[in-house]
């Protein structure tokens, strides 16, 4: 027998083998019972998404236009989500993205319900044929815009009181003029008040601010001392204003003094005039000291007209700024002058606040 015909005789053998191998094998699961059970797309689609994977996908919803967050219900109440939607968010076209959302995750639609007067959408999903998923979703509010803050004016009387008691009523009776500065002991004004604070100027004693003088030669124990003296003016008194002050506020051990004294009490220091090298303006803000500086000072000897026209100017430049301060005299002249340019009109359109509340 050849080589040839002995590998086709050896091939048929095996063949029928395997054939009898089969037969015995079916036979046998079939005698046993045993069947193969091939998982149905419905089965797969559940144990792969549901519950998790529905509140997984609903987190990442969240957005500009969208918010979602769970509610807390009875056990037995199902999965409750809110959302809320923005304006430019179709009810139609998210009711859409929300099923085909579910049905991806093994949930089913079983209803969906949209209230255009109310400006609502209800859904609800079947999962496992008992557990329920219900969705809300509602309109965002919308957000109050806030007024426009009104411009402030600040403005602030030195020389009180005035000799005039007329005058001096009038100016207690102006709310626009809100603050008074004063160099004698006074009691119960319905205003704020700074106490003035004499500084040594350049050419001290020839130039004198007044007794309790802050001099570059004092020590510091008799600076204080002497601010104390300053503050008894007016114990309430909101701060200091500088009187002169051109030699000692350049001065740094003298100016570190007087504003740490100003921030351990919480008062505000003003320099209506600073010199080219006071230290004051840096020194306030390293240490955080309330500090301010007169955006214009109208002089004592200004006449009515020209009081008007620089309160107009104070006016526009406060409305480009948001925030002006006047440094302005306790004169019949700037009373006058205010009235005329601060009516019930321009009243309305500014703040008119004290040198306390700048800041608040």
């Amino acid at each position: 027998m050849t080589r040839k015909t002995k590998s086709k005789y050896q091939g048929m053998i095996l063949a029928l083998a395997a054939i009898i191998v089969a037969s015995l094998g079916i036979k046998l699961f079939w005698h046993d019972n045993l069947r193969f059970h091939w998982p149905n797309y419905s089965a797969v689609s559940r144990a792969a998404g549901g519950l998790e994977a529905f509140a997984d996908s609903l987190s990442r919803l969240k957005n500009d236009s969208l918010a979602v967050r769970q509610l807390t219900v009875p056990p037995d109440s199902g999965t409750c989500y809110q959302m809320a939607a923005g304006k430019d968010v179709s009810y139609v076209l998210l009711n859409l993205r929300l099923s085909r959302m579910a049905g991806s995750c093994g949930l089913k639609t079983v209803a969906a319900e949209e209230d255009s007067k109310k400006q609502t959408l209800k859904l609800s999903y079947a999962f496992q044929e008992t557990m329920a998923v219900y969705v809300l979703v509602k309109r965002k509010r919308a957000e109050a815009i806030p007024p426009a803050a009104k411009p402030r004016m600040v403005i602030v009387i030195y020389n009180w009181p005035p000799q005039d008691p007329k005058t001096a009523q009038e100016f207690l009776n102006c709310p626009q003029a809100a603050t008074l500065i004063i160099k004698t002991a006074a009691k119960n004004i319905a205003k704020t008040v700074l106490a003035a604070l004499p500084l040594e100027p350049k050419g001290y004693p020839r130039q004198d601010p007044g007794p309790g003088t802050i001099l570059v030669d004092d020590s510091d124990l008799k600076i204080k001392s002497k601010m104390d003296q300053a503050l008894k003016l007016y114990p309430k008194a909101a701060g200091f204003y500088a009187v002169a002050g051109s030699r000692a506020l350049e001065d740094s051990r003298v100016c570190n003094i007087v504003l740490k004294y100003c921030l351990q009490k919480g008062l505000i220091f003003i320099e209506p005039q600073p010199s080219t090298r006071s230290l004051a303006f840096e020194l306030a803000g390293q240490l955080e000291c309330r500090y301010l500086k007169p955006d214009m000072v109208i002089e004592v000897k200004d006449s009515r007209s020209s009081v008007a026209a620089q309160l107009n100017k104070a006016l526009s430049a406060c409305r480009e700024k948001g925030r002006y301060v006047i440094l302005a005299p306790a004169s019949p002249a700037f009373i006058k002058a205010l009235k005329e340019t601060a009516g019930e009109k321009t009243k309305k359109e500014f703040d008119f606040i004290s040198v306390s509340k700048i800041g608040q």
